[in-house]
């Protein structure tokens, strides 16, 4: 079933069903920027967020996630630029437009004297048209079944997080933007969570959401976009971001020699190994230095190579990571392989191919210079990775520690919070 979203002037309808269509384009940010003084808190910002998919918004501390978060729904006005909700440009002012949309924000304030349950029921008599049921379909749904009846003044945290999203959810809404779902849960509330982003996608709901739990993005995550000063560094698919340099992880008995003698390697084209140790250099690779791992050291690259190469070499403790290219020689079998499987096969295949030549060769080089390998890895790339590679390839570091918090120094917070107040009346 579609999104059911029709136009009525400058009105939506409300979505009918739980499945919506997915793929559609739920959230589009257009040159999505925001000055606080002379400090530019989001520049530019480009996104889609589609239905059917779980979104995740990554940065650092004072990125201006939460500035984007709020230009999202309405709650800052853009310095320029503009927000599309389901295909339409965003109008705070129209109501219809705000049922489609439900959020769960840092801060959000609950009648401390009333149940969990009351609360939600304060809230749903102002969304005109929720039915009573579905009070109990949320609490249900966010594992607060059970403390219904009790006062939230003694909620956990959690407990809190739990009820906002049970707030959410009231309406069914299309679109979901949530900022830091997961805090203040254990880690079963973690995995619930989880489970209960996937569902909601699954129901062909759109779900924004920032977090600070990389690995947990990685689990649920269809795709990312990385934040730093303001600017999109990177986005696009998990899987793609992952994949984008397969690697090997050798443990060996002497690593600085091992890190010494394969960065040598560096372009070297595993396919022309003559058994002895020695290959010849491909003459289409580059040779360039990027930053190294934990131990410091520089970590060597290359471009592209006809065939499996080396592309880098780094230490990771007393562990070498190299990473390589797996080439571009056609898939084995992939002639007579037919259909989407077969075609995966084929490309699994030379993928498992790739790994083992490279790890013959890696483990021979090693051999002739007396170093022992004594286990040799395929490294899958996690996101945690990914996400401090690009983070560092941009230019400069932004302190993320210290006295710097989500929108900046103190100074950047003080003037944010005196534009803020210069708004109040045209927030929506």
């Amino acid at each position: 079933m579609g999104l059911g979203v029709q136009q009525h002037g400058s009105v939506l309808s409300r979505p009918r069903g739980r499945g919506r269509a997915a793929g559609a384009v739920a959230i589009r940010t257009v040159g999505l920027t925001r000055v606080f003084g002379s400090h530019k808190a989001v520049d530019s910002v480009n996104l889609e967020v589609r239905t059917g998919e779980v979104f995740g918004f990554l940065g650092p501390n004072g990125a201006g996630k939460t500035t984007t978060i709020n230009m999202i729904l309405g709650l800052i006005r853009p310095t320029a630029g503009h927000v599309e909700i389901l295909g339409q440009k965003a109008d705070w002012a129209c109501p219809a437009l705000r049922r489609h949309v439900g959020s769960l924000l840092d801060g959000v304030r609950f009648y401390p004297y009333l149940s969990g349950r009351d609360n939600l029921r304060v809230f749903a008599a102002a969304l005109d048209g929720v039915p009573s049921r579905r009070i109990d379909e949320v609490l249900e749904l966010v594992g607060l079944a059970g403390r219904a009846r009790d006062k939230v003044r003694g909620y956990s945290h959690g407990m809190r997080r739990r009820l906002g999203l049970a707030l959410a959810l009231l309406h069914d809404p299309a679109v979901l933007v949530l900022d830091e779902p997961a805090n203040g849960l254990d880690p079963a509330g973690i995995k619930e969570m989880r489970d209960l982003m996937k569902a909601l996608a699954a129901q062909g709901k759109a779900v924004f959401l920032s977090s600070h739990l990389l690995h947990e993005v990685e689990m649920i995550c269809d795709r990312v976009a990385i934040l730093q000063r303001g600017a999109v560094l990177a986005q696009g698919r998990v899987d793609e971001l992952l994949c984008a340099a397969p690697a090997v992880e050798i443990g060996v008995d002497r690593p600085d020699e091992a890190e010494r003698i394969l960065r040598s390697q560096a372009g070297v084209d595993a396919g022309m190994d003559d058994g002895s140790g020695r290959s010849d250099r491909s003459s289409r690779s580059s040779r360039s230095s990027r930053g190294g791992g934990e131990s410091g050291g520089a970590r060597q690259t290359v471009g592209e190579c006809a065939t499996p190469c080396v592309r880098s070499v780094r230490r990771d403790g007393d562990r070498i990571i190299v990473e390589y290219d797996p080439g571009r020689a056609e898939p084995a079998g992939s002639a007579a392989a037919t259909g989407l499987a077969g075609r995966r096969e084929a490309i699994q295949a030379q993928g498992s191919a790739a790994y083992r030549s490279v790890a013959s060769r890696l483990n021979a080089t090693l051999a002739v210079h007396g170093v022992f390998a004594h286990e040799i890895l395929p490294r899958r790339a996690a996101l945690e990775d990914v996400f401090f590679d690009v983070l560092g390839e941009s230019h400069g570091e932004q302190p993320v520690n210290g006295r710097n918090g989500e929108n900046g120094t103190e100074q950047q917070q003080e003037a944010a919070g005196q534009v803020h107040a210069d708004e109040r009346g045209e927030r929506l």
